[in-house]
């Protein structure tokens, strides 16, 4: 066939338009959240790449996913950003692998944090859910399924179902704000 092209393949998409401006935004009745797939903490420039958003940015909470962090003691000298907190959910399960992180701007008041689906059992280092401001804000990095859909059925039957029902326990208390990578767009244009 054909060969395919950046534009046979964007061919019938339509480019993302922002329908917010800068101005819509209020800092006193409103938190600004970002989510962002880092591709690992310790990558070259990094730090500086983070440091230089946040510094035009200035988001309340600043969700990283993919940190590749596996040593929490380690984890807890990359990265500090002045004027925030973090907390790390790191892979215990393989080394260098998944992983979130959660800044909070000094000042948000945090009433909690958990790991994994409320239990503590993220061995990937998934799922981050902190509890700011009468919300649950869940940082997570949802698996991908793989290029042999290897983890397609771990992804939809397992992840998803606990995800769901983790999020609609989290609704009955207080909404939620679900971030991250959630792994939904097929290609990079999407």
């Amino acid at each position: 066939g054909p060969a395919v092209t950046e534009d046979s393949l964007l061919a019938g998409t339509v480019p993302f338009k922002r329908i917010y401006a800068d101005t819509d935004f209020s800092a006193k009745t409103m938190l600004k959240f970002v989510t962002w797939n880092v591709a690992g903490l310790r990558a070259q420039g990094r730090a500086d790449e983070i440091l230089k958003f946040v510094t035009e940015e200035k988001p309340d909470v600043l969700c990283l996913q993919e940190t590749k962090l596996s040593d929490i003691a380690d984890s807890a000298k990359l990265v500090n950003l002045a004027g925030y907190t973090f907390t790390d959910n790191i892979s215990t399960g393989k080394k260098g692998y998944s992983g979130t992180r959660t800044y909070i701007r000094d000042g948000v008041k945090v009433d909690s944090t958990s790991t994994g689906f409320g239990d503590g059992k993220d061995e990937e280092g998934r799922i981050l859910t902190s509890t700011v401001d009468g919300m649950h804000i869940v940082n997570s990095y949802v698996p991908n399924s793989g290029m042999k859909l290897d983890r397609l059925e771990y992804r939809v039957e397992d992840f998803d179902a606990k995800m769901r029902a983790y999020i609609q326990k989290l609704q009955s208390t207080a909404p939620v704000v679900w971030t991250g990578d959630l792994n939904v767009a097929e290609r990079d244009y999407d």
